[in-house]
């Protein structure tokens, strides 16, 4: 009966997680104006409006240019 309790648990558990991480959020900021759309991030081209942040580096600094675009 505990082992019964314990996956029915587990199972719960695993599926609202999985629930809470499959919702998609809405944010105030959203520049799609329409639900259901996609926001692109990466213009194809280059980097700009990308910021990156390496722990122990100050903001923007591109840590031995990890990100690039060729």
């Amino acid at each position: 009966m505990k082992r019964l309790i314990k996956q029915f648990f587990t199972a719960c558990v695993v599926g609202a997680l999985t629930g809470a991480l499959t919702v998609p959020t809405l944010h105030a900021d959203d520049k799609t104006g329409d639900k259901g759309e996609w926001l692109q991030l990466f213009n194809g081209k280059d980097l700009t409006g990308w910021t990156p942040k390496f722990k122990g580096q100050d903001l923007g600094v591109n840590y031995k240019n990890t990100f690039l675009v060729k």
